[in-house]
Formats: structure tokens, C-alpha cells, sequence
């Protein structure tokens, strides 16, 4: 009999950590590239955050509200930041957090 865990599937969508602030000199804008290729999350009570970014590049991962204006909590291992999703129902914002990129998805555990 397998185990019933909780789990769920989100999409995450990578982003520069030092975006370009778009006020500054429109001539040097090339513009965006296409969108971002979504890149597939789980977040789950057996495994933690399984994402297919090198762990070695994770600085951390941060729970913020759903409207990315506050930072609820910030981890270095994927299950803590699983375990806390999964523990207190919410609508969050997940940010994987690398050198370069940070990787953002929404998730609603309620």
C-alpha cells in the first residue's frame, strides 16, 4: 500500500536577479526575448521541492505572499520550504533563489 502524500505541481518561471530598471535609457533596451520556458516544480511532503535546477546552484528558497510584496520565509533546503508550504494553507509565491536567477511560481495549498 503506498503512502497518500501531499503534493503539487507548479510551474516556475525564471527570472534575471538584477533586472534592467526599463525607465533607464530606452536606447539601450533591445527588448524581451520570447517568454520564458516554464520550468516544472513539485513541492511535496515525501520529497520536498524537486526542480530541475542544480542543487549546488540554490542559494535558498523563499515563501513570499501571493503578491511578491513580503517575504514570509526563507530556507536553505527544499523540504523545509516544502514542509512549511504544506503545513500552513495558503496562496504563496515560491522563489527558488540562484547567483543569476531566481526561479518564480504560485501555489495554492488551502
Amino acid at each position: 500500500q503506498a503512502a497518500n502524500y501531499t503534493s503539487y505541481s507548479i510551474t516556475l518561471i525564471k527570472t534575471y536577479n538584477d533586472e534592467p530598471n526599463h525607465s533607464s535609457c530606452p536606447q539601450t533596451t533591445k527588448g524581451r526575448r520570447s517568454p520564458q520556458m516554464p520550468i516544472p516544480c513539485i513541492v511535496s511532503e515525501a520529497e520536498g521541492i524537486t526542480v530541475a535546477i542544480d542543487e549546488a546552484d540554490i542559494l535558498a528558497y523563499e515563501i513570499w505572499d501571493a503578491e511578491g510584496s513580503a517575504c514570509v520565509a526563507s530556507y536553505v533546503e527544499g523540504s523545509d520550504a516544502a514542509s512549511h508550504l504544506i503545513s500552513t494553507p495558503g496562496e504563496y509565491q515560491l522563489r527558488i533563489i540562484t547567483n543569476e536567477y531566481s526561479y518564480i511560481g504560485y501555489i495554492t495549498t488551502l
